[in-house]
């Protein structure tokens, strides 16, 4: 999937936590009786923080990280496959592997389709890996989130708790 479809999917995502959180603030509302010490909206922008903001940045990381970890791999790959290669060839080879994925070129040596059709499944298992992961820890954290809420705390401190949080992280 392109990084494009993931955001919107990760949006389409955090949104409907937010909806779900809006409904389940609003049963509680009713169901205990209680006046919340903020809006049901307030509560759901929360749980679309939680839900979008962690999930994006495992995007972030898997979109910018993941290519040149797959890189290292077969830059070690092709060491191994290659000894008497030094690192310059070493990565004429990547280059030459990358080549052959894209179609642009073919080559007669063996190990090296082998070395390309395992180097394409790679990076076809990383944007499974990707996908699913960013997908799936929006849904997580904005399942877990929406079952924290507590009516009797103010909505905007455990908001800025998180934020806190994340920007002394980052």
């Amino acid at each position: 999937m392109s990084f494009s479809i993931l955001i919107f999917l990760l949006i389409a995502f955090s949104l409907s936590s937010y909806f779900i959180c809006q409904k389940n603030v609003l049963n509680l509302v009713i169901k205990q009786k209680v006046k919340p010490r903020s809006l049901p909206k307030y509560y759901s922008q929360g749980v679309f923080i939680w839900s979008f903001i962690p999930a994006s940045i495992l995007l972030l990381v898997l979109t910018i990280g993941g290519p040149n970890w797959i890189d290292m791999f077969y830059l070690s790959k092709i060491s191994e496959a290659f000894p008497g290669f030094n690192k310059p060839e070493v990565q004429l080879n990547l280059s030459k592997i990358k080549n052959i994925v894209a179609e642009e070129i073919e080559s007669g040596d063996e190990k090296i389709n082998v070395l390309a059709n395992n180097f394409k499944e790679s990076v076809q298992n990383l944007e499974i890996i990707r996908a699913l992961s960013v997908l799936l820890l929006s849904a997580i954290s904005g399942i877990i989130f929406i079952r924290k809420i507590n009516l009797n705390v103010n909505s905007r401190e455990t908001v800025e708790k998180f934020l806190k949080g994340l920007f002394f992280c980052a």
